[in-house]
């Protein structure tokens, strides 16, 4: 809707270069976080919530950090088909999460992911649950994470 709104059609679009395409991350985001409010159960002033770790040398930030199922979830947001899950790994250690959620450009995936991460008491090897789900399945997280639990 934003490109829309921009005056952008698809086939504009596709002849856009990563420097034109500037934007695309906050658009996922956006959409993500508005699906995330969506879905929050009808709450009277629905909030989204996020993760910081500020530090001289390394900062983190995790998108979005939801409740589902009983369980605490990190969500992170990619507009594309790879990126890297440095902050959301830090996440997984600080607060011992066992399932993360990652939206992105891929397909459907439930996998095993065993890391081992730089911290402030040396490496330290993590495992952890990646629910991986396309941008469209976000209205689908919570059947998804009670099947899967």
């Amino acid at each position: 809707m934003v490109n829309h709104i921009c005056g952008y059609d698809w086939r504009t679009m596709a002849t856009f270069d990563e420097r034109q395409l500037v934007n695309e991350g906050g658009i996922a985001e956006q959409f993500v976080g508005q699906h995330l409010i969506d879905i929050s159960g009808g709450l009277d002033q629905p909030s989204l919530h996020y993760w910081l770790r500020g530090k001289k040398s390394s900062n983190a930030d995790v998108d979005y950090v939801i409740g589902s199922a009983g369980l605490v979830l990190p969500v992170e947001v990619k507009s594309g088909t790879s990126g890297s899950l440095k902050s959301l790994q830090q996440f997984v250690y600080n607060k011992d999460i066992n399932l993360a959620i990652r939206f992105d450009l891929n397909r459907s995936s439930l996998q095993q992911v065993g890391n081992t991460i730089r911290t402030a008491l040396g490496n330290q090897k993590i495992r952890y649950t990646l629910l991986s789900l396309p941008l469209y399945g976000v209205q689908e997280l919570e059947r998804i994470v009670y099947e899967n639990l």
